[in-house]
């Protein structure tokens, strides 16, 4: 009666199923397995996966065993690929320890089923998934700098920098200030979640630092008032630096860089000046560069932007200037990267800097 159940299962079941010795050798199969080979049940017996799957294949499906035999422990839904009549398939194996009634491990009792259609089911989910974060991404993204922009004219607003205004106007200015300040918010909370779904991992680890999100956005929220005195403007082409562009080196050193470079540019680009920000992948290292479009820095101060004030110096000759930037190249280079200016070919001010990947 069990040996009629037990055929009645192999012949119907849609599994893959094996029965093999401690020497890997096929005891009993499935009618399917037996029908995945082109063979009978009874012409399976005594064959091993070295005779039926590629080398590769065999030698992975003996380390499963190998493994079963030695520990006693079961391998449970491990999802295996492989080659069938040159096409890809997928399934998913179980193998168990086969125990006599002694308690001795005998053999390997394997089950596989075959999960190619799941695979690709959730393969075209995962396409599917990815279409729609770059879509929020770019949304996002898109949304990020004229989010800034509207809130520095609300702000202006409420200060009176277009003239003078009664309490209603402030009050409304203030609530869309208020409110577009939350969704900013908003947009940056989920580009930071898509920044980090895109690269397959939850956080972001301890060490790595989200260039325009953990930098710059910090660096202008702090300089807000600053900007908003001097009238500035940050250009939208900051949208050139996305976010998720992560570099693994010193966060306090990159604020105290952009923060000395965006209070020189309002100092010395004057009133109303427009200051916008860069990035280039130079492979091992990120190009970064603050600009803005105030007057060219006069030529024979050019030499001595970089050295440190000396008490006394002579002005004329350039000697006293950029103390601050004196002290962030230094900073920068020993991060590993450098620093320097270099004149649009519109005759403004544009310094660059690099940072390690």
């Amino acid at each position: 009666m069990k040996r009629a159940m037990f055929d009645a299962l192999m012949e119907s079941t849609t599994d893959s199923i094996v029965f093999a010795d401690i020497k890997g050798r096929y005891l009993d199969v499935s009618e399917r397995k037996a029908e995945n080979w082109g063979k009978t049940r009874r012409e399976m017996i005594g064959l091993t996966d070295s005779d039926l799957m590629s080398k590769e294949e065999a030698a992975q499906a003996q380390e499963d065993s190998f493994y079963v035999i030695q520990t006693g422990k079961s391998i449970i839904n491990v999802r295996r690929k492989a080659i069938r009549n040159e096409k890809v398939v997928w399934y998913s194996l179980s193998e168990h320890p086969w125990i006599d009634d002694n308690g001795k491990i005998v053999g390997t009792i394997s089950i596989t089923r075959n999960i190619t259609c799941q695979i690709e089911q959730e393969q075209k989910i995962i396409a599917m998934s990815e279409q729609i974060i770059d879509m929020v991404k770019i949304v996002s993204h898109d949304l990020s700098s004229p989010l800034i922009n509207i809130s520095t004219i609300a702000k202006r607003i409420m200060r009176g920098s277009f003239g003078e205004i009664n309490d209603e106007v402030f009050k409304a200015a203030n609530e869309i200030y208020r409110r577009i300040l939350k969704l900013r918010g908003v947009v940056l909370d989920y580009l930071h979640k898509f920044s980090n779904l895109d690269k397959g991992q939850e956080v972001e680890k301890e060490n790595d630092i989200d260039l325009r999100k953990d930098v710059i956005d910090e660096v202008l929220e702090e300089l807000e008032d600053c900007i908003l005195d001097n009238n500035s403007n940050i250009d939208s082409s900051l949208g050139l630096i996305p976010y998720g562009i992560i570099i693994c080196t010193n966060k306090d050193i990159l604020k105290i860089t952009y923060k000395n470079l965006i209070t020189n540019a309002l100092k010395y680009g004057g009133n109303g000046c427009t200051i916008s920000f860069g990035f280039e992948d130079w492979g091992d290292r990120f190009a970064l560069n603050v600009f803005n479009d105030g007057p060219e820095v006069p030529e024979q101060e050019v030499p001595f932007l970089f050295e440190p004030f000396v008490q006394g110096g002579n002005a004329s000759k350039g000697e006293g200037l950029g103390i601050g930037l004196a002290t962030i190249k230094n900073m920068i280079c020993n991060l590993g990267g450098d620093m320097w200016h270099k004149t649009t070919w519109s005759k403004h001010p544009n310094f660059i800097f690099t940072v390690l990947k």
